[in-house]
């Protein structure tokens, strides 16, 4: 059972699910299994699980059945990208995939940011989160986790950064942790039903302003939906309105 596999750290107050070398085969091991993408979300689907407020799954950098697996179970997905061209290259593959997953197998599933990593003063790294913040946009987090020693000293006392005072990463990841640096990217269909009513009344933020005043932005960048995703968009529209961030300056 899953409380079984389940590990206390009391120097981070977290538990955890270890895992070993095996996992590297889960590949080869689920090739022929039925529903494969849906066992994690079988095997979460469970009281011990239910009881905690947030669950982690921490993926390795590949598009494998694990990925799949984690998506598959999730309501969220923050997407941490080392600001390299190499990793930069990979990230419109990874949307991608998300994108298909939200189509077909969980359609609740939603990009809660991209997260800019590893970053430093090279030229390499501007010019990444250049392209990054001209690509993404609002849904880059605000906070930026930057290359330092301090990441290989929190493994070694396998204390995590956030715990370690004077940590300036560890301050980092706690600002990342803020919902308020949080940009929560829906998929094509996933306004159906939406509640603007409710959300205005729940969220002092939210405002309703008159059409004539509103200006133009003849650059923005926006996408054309086709097939059935832009049927369903249309519709969500009819029934819901629309609902778009807007900039005020003075």
């Amino acid at each position: 059972e899953i409380k079984d596999c389940i590990r206390h750290n009391e120097v981070n107050n977290l538990d955890y699910i270890p895992c070993d070398i095996n996992l590297a085969n889960a590949d080869l091991f689920l090739a022929g299994v039925l529903s494969r993408e849906t066992i994690l979300k079988r095997i979460l689907n469970d009281d011990t699980v239910k009881q905690y407020d947030y669950v982690i799954i921490d993926c390795n950098p590949s598009l494998g059945v694990l990925l799949m697996n984690a998506l598959t179970a999730s309501s969220g997905v923050i997407i941490p990208v080392q600001v390299q061209d190499f990793a930069f290259g990979g990230l419109k593959t990874l949307t991608g995939v998300i994108t298909q997953i939200q189509e077909t197998i969980n359609p609740d599933l939603k990009i809660l940011g991209v997260l800019p990593t590893m970053v430093d003063r090279t030229n390499a790294s501007k010019r990444v989160i250049e392209q990054l913040e001209s690509i993404y946009n609002n849904a880059l987090f605000n906070t930026q986790i930057h290359r330092a020693t301090q990441a290989v000293e929190s493994t070694k006392q396998h204390k995590a950064l956030c715990l370690i005072k004077g940590s300036k990463l560890g301050e980092e990841y706690i600002a990342c942790a803020d919902k308020k640096n949080w940009c929560v990217i829906y998929g094509g269909t996933t306004m159906t039903g939406f509640n603007f009513e409710a959300m205005l009344s729940q969220n002092n933020q939210i405002k309703q302003i008159p059409l004539d005043m509103l200006v133009p932005f003849h650059n923005h960048q926006f996408s054309l939906y086709n097939g059935e995703r832009r049927d369903d968009m249309v519709e969500s529209i009819r029934k819901n309105g629309v609902m778009t961030p807007i900039v005020c300056r003075p």
